[in-house]
């Protein structure tokens, strides 16, 4: 007879259940665990892509201000911002990501050995880093020979501008001088690929194809060849087109606004009948590609799960010659001022024919009613500007010479309110 306090022992079903629940227990652990991980993981995917997009903004301001630009010291070496301490922009394995020192920063005191932006999460790393010579880069609008013209809207400033190499697709937007509209090169730029597919490219033959828009001007097509209802040829009727020298990089030819008509760009066939006008009024676009080259960096980024990803920056500089700005009179100016003659610039390099300009905050420009006369390469003066309700606040002063080698004195110039 079996005692009433004995208990039999588990049976296969009890084992099945409990086992049943140490399965579900530990997926259910698993997943916790794997769910936290990969939320980790994304947001170091997501925080190290916002690093290197950060530090690539910033490297490619520094070189894109430099001069005596060179792959030195495994980094690259140059002169920014026109300050007299060179700067030096590299890697450090140990703090995991890119360094600088010397006079990188604007205000010429540089990183003392930092990192350029945050380094990466823990677990992120930074491999096979190389600095080079890049001839390939894109080609930008010189910032001397930017000027187009519209009989019925005045001149457009194409400096922001540039050739992809790589597409052979025009970005980025011109504007005009007084600033009421941008015209869009490409719905890259604007971001609206997705509800109005636009561009204008150039060709094996050097012919620019396709529209731009603004929305003042409304559409602006390049060439006859898709000039008409729904892109159709009306070379017949109306022969026109833009075209860049691949030799010099001259722009040549008139595109045309369904709003604002005919716009040339180059004097060389800017009249009435496409004649020469260059002794009357001087002005092309033309982009820099006899003028400049790149900086390449290429890198590995290697993720938590030692997952590599191949990343190449270029950036694109000017081989010419900076000039130095070292003073301006008078370095003030009242927004009730329509006539402020500036009596003198003072510095070195200057050219005759060399452009001024006031650069303020969200790429405010203001251009004088009269150009400088040029006194020697030291000295530019008597040029006016109209300063009426003008914004407020510091600008910076720019020389641009004819060769496009350009000066820069930082917060040169203030505009206050007139009484």
């Amino acid at each position: 007879m079996k005692n009433k306090n004995y208990k039999k022992g588990t049976t296969l079903t009890e084992m099945m259940i409990y086992l049943s629940l140490f399965v579900v227990v530990s997926f259910l652990v698993y997943q916790f665990f794997n769910t936290i991980f990969t939320q980790q993981n994304l947001k170091n995917t997501l925080k190290s892509e916002k690093i290197i997009q950060e530090t690539e903004n910033i490297i490619d301001e520094i070189i894109k201000n430099g001069t005596d630009i060179q792959i030195a010291n495994n980094g690259i070496t140059l002169t920014p911002w026109g300050c007299d301490l060179q700067c030096w922009i590299g890697i450090d394995p140990e703090y995991n990501c890119f360094v600088w020192s010397g006079g990188c920063t604007k205000d010429c005191q540089g990183g003392s050995n930092g990192c350029i932006g945050e380094p990466l999460p823990i677990g992120v790393g930074l491999n096979n880093v190389e600095f080079d010579y890049d001839p390939n880069n894109n080609i930008a609008v010189d910032n001397y020979y930017l000027w187009a013209w519209s009989d019925n809207a005045g001149w457009t400033d194409w400096t922001n501008v540039t050739l992809d190499k790589n597409t052979n697709e025009l970005i980025g937007y011109a504007k005009f001088i007084n600033d009421f509209d941008n015209i869009s090169l490409n719905c890259l730029t604007t971001n609206t690929c997705n509800k109005t597919n636009y561009k204008v490219y150039l060709d094996k033959d050097n012919q620019l194809h396709g529209y731009a828009w603004g929305d003042y001007t409304g559409w602006i097509s390049f060439n006859c060849q898709e000039g008409g209802n729904n892109q159709t040829n009306i070379c017949s009727t109306s022969n026109y087109n833009v075209s860049i020298d691949p030799a010099t990089g001259d722009w040549n030819g008139y595109a045309w606004s369904e709003n604002i008509g005919w716009i040339s760009f180059n004097c060389a066939t800017g009249g009435q009948t496409a004649n020469n006008i260059c002794d009357i009024s001087n002005y092309k676009v033309k982009d820099s590609r006899t003028k400049t080259n790149a900086i390449s960096i290429k890198f590995q980024v290697i993720d938590e799960n030692k997952k590599p990803s191949n990343i190449k920056w270029n950036f694109p500089y000017d081989t010419r010659r900076t000039i130095a700005i070292t003073s301006i009179t008078p370095n003030t100016g009242l927004t009730t001022n329509n006539n402020l003659t500036i009596s003198s610039i003072v510095g070195i390099g200057f050219q005759t024919g060399a452009l001024v300009k006031f650069t303020g905050k969200e790429s405010t420009i203001i251009y004088p009613k009269t150009h400088f006369n040029f006194v020697s390469s030291s000295q530019l003066a008597n040029g006016v500007f109209d300063l009426t309700n003008k914004t407020t606040g510091t600008y910076d002063v720019i020389v641009i010479n004819p060769d496009g080698s350009s000066g820069i004195l930082k917060n040169g110039f203030t505009i206050t309110n007139g009484s």
